[in-house]
């Protein structure tokens, strides 16, 4: 992360970024809401709670 004048927070890793031909940031895609992108399941609340509850109860 840097400060508003453009100075890092803390130094970057000396390691070279990970990343692929494909993809070289996948983040969004962790944290999209839309169901056709990225993995996992997005869950209305009325829905996550029938799936959720049942398995505790």
């Amino acid at each position: 992360m840097r400060n508003s004048d453009g100075t890092w927070k803390m130094p970057p890793p000396s390691h070279t970024p990970i990343f692929t031909a494909e993809s070289k940031m996948n983040l969004d895609d962790f944290i999209s809401m839309n169901p056709a992108v990225g993995w996992g399941t997005v869950y209305t609340l009325d829905h996550f709670l029938l799936k959720f509850m049942k398995q505790n109860c």
